[in-house]
C-alpha cells in the first residue's frame, strides 16, 4: 500500500508544486496512490505491468506478474508477453531512463527520498537538477554534494513539509474487484 509520502507526493503533484516523479522504485506505489503515467519515470519498470513484445501493448496487473509464459490479451496479437520490472544486474528500460534525465534537467529542485542512491541509472539524475536534498535514515555518499541532507524518515520529513505548506494528503482507499464463478 502507498506511504504517507506516496500520497504527499501525488498532493504536491496536484498542487503543481512538483512537475514530475523519477522513481527507482518498481513497486508501483506511486502508480497505486494515482501519480498519473505522463508524470512518472519508473527507472526499473514496474512489478505490476507486463509488456507485450509483438505490438508493445503494456497491462496494468492488480498482482505482482507471474514469470509463466503469457500472451498478449489482444487475441489478433497472441505475442509473448514480458514482465517490466527489473531484476538487479538488468539494464534499465531506455525510455525511462531517457524522461528521467529529461525531467531532472529541466528541475529547479530533486528531492530524493528514501535512497542511498548506489543504484546504478539512478545514480547522478538527481545531480542534474539544479539543486537537490536527500532525506535518508543513513548517512549517503551525497549528502556532501547534496544542497541538503535529512537523516531521518520520509514519512515525517513528509508530515512537516506539507504542514508547512497548509496541505492535507487525505487517505489511500484500496478496492479491488474479485468475481466468483459458479459450474
Amino acid at each position: 500500500m502507498p506511504t504517507y509520502s506516496h500520497m504527499a507526493i501525488l498532493r504536491l503533484l496536484q498542487n503543481n508544486l512538483i512537475q514530475y516523479v523519477v522513481t527507482s522504485n518498481h513497486d508501483g506505489l506511486h502508480v497505486k496512490s494515482g501519480v498519473p503515467l505522463d508524470k512518472i519515470s519508473e527507472l526499473f519498470g514496474n512489478a505490476y505491468v507486463e509488456a507485450c513484445v509483438k505490438c508493445n501493448q503494456q497491462y496494468r496487473r492488480r498482482v505482482v506478474v507471474p514469470g509463466l509464459k503469457r500472451v498478449c490479451d489482444d487475441v489478433k496479437c497472441c505475442g509473448a508477453l514480458k514482465k517490466t520490472g527489473v531484476r538487479f544486474g538488468q539494464l534499465v528500460p531506455k525510455e525511462p531512463l531517457k524522461k528521467g534525465r529529461i525531467q531532472s534537467s529541466k528541475a529547479d529542485l530533486g528531492i530524493v527520498l528514501g535512497s542511498s542512491m548506489t543504484v546504478g541509472g539512478f545514480m547522478g539524475l538527481p545531480e542534474m537538477a539544479k539543486e537537490f536534498i536527500i532525506v535518508n535514515l543513513q548517512n549517503t555518499d551525497y549528502d556532501d554534494v547534496a544542497s541538503l541532507a535529512i537523516h531521518s524518515t520520509c514519512d515525517k520529513v513528509m508530515r512537516e513539509l506539507m504542514k508547512h505548506l497548509n496541505l492535507n494528503v487525505g487517505s489511500f482507499v484500496y478496492t479491488q474487484d474479485f468475481y466468483i464463478n459458479f459450474q
